[in-house]
């Protein structure tokens, strides 16, 4: 963990094998991540933010992966993937009540090829991309953890879109293309039905892809992504048609 002010950097975890995609819990108490520690598959675990303590194994699968969406703001319920975390993620959506157990239930099914998803500060809508359409879109559902049936759901994006984010009033989502663009729309969930009004250009940076690349602070003035290559390295242009060009001069 990186202090953002100080630039001090905390080890929390110890295990030697690999762990991935953390999030924190509400009020920022434990951090919880996807470790492979028992066999093939990434399980869920979490510690303490202040690295105190043993980790705790919160939910494991014997035939696919499973990593942390996000706990519900009451600390009632883990909403978490289900499929392949590592390399291309993607997968279902699932959510569990804590102490996760079962039955767990499925919101968004693996055939939508989920990526990444992330839910609204106030806990009712679950944001996610997926390729419904055969290109990665933004979409919002209502999470009901209670309720049975497939929820309805609302496309956010109209030119590809991955890993939402929400701003700290709910009010305000980002996402990028692919080609990195960072964008922001504003939304209204405050009804029943779910409103976009449009998106703009924030700025264009080139991500790691199929990961959690974008953090956003909750005044959405602040991200912190996880940049392609670094800064020391000169992007690649590719020029397409240069023939025409020369002739041209």
């Amino acid at each position: 963990m990186v202090d953002r002010v100080s630039g001090t950097r905390s080890r929390i975890t110890t295990h030697p094998d690999d762990e991935t995609l953390p999030c924190f819990s509400p009020e920022d108490r434990y951090i919880l991540y996807a470790g492979r520690h028992r066999g093939d598959h990434y399980q869920i675990y979490r510690m303490r933010a202040d690295g105190s303590g043993n980790e705790e194994l919160v939910l494991a699968a014997d035939s696919a992966d499973v990593w942390p969406v996000g706990e519900s703001p009451d600390g009632r319920w883990l909403v978490y993937g289900r499929g392949v975390a590592s390399g291309l993620q993607h997968g279902s959506i699932h959510v569990a009540p804590l102490p996760a157990g079962m039955p767990s239930r499925l919101l968004v099914p693996d055939l939508d090829n989920v990526v990444n998803a992330s839910l609204s500060p106030d806990g009712r809508w679950l944001a996610y991309s997926a390729a419904v359409s055969g290109r990665l879109e933004i979409y919002v559902s209502p999470f009901h953890p209670e309720s049975s049936g497939t929820p309805p759901r609302w496309q956010v994006s109209a030119r590809g879109g991955e890993c939402p984010r929400w701003r700290g009033d709910g009010r305000e989502m980002y996402y990028s293309h692919a080609d990195g663009t960072v964008v922001a729309t504003a939304v209204d969930g405050s009804g029943a039905d779910f409103r976009v009004d449009g998106e703009k250009s924030l700025f264009q940076v080139f991500q790691r892809p199929f990961i959690a690349s974008i953090c956003v602070t909750p005044d959405g003035q602040y991200f912190i992504l996880n940049q392609l290559g670094g800064s020391s390295v000169t992007p690649l242009a590719l020029v397409t048609n240069w023939t025409a060009t020369l002739r041209q001069r």
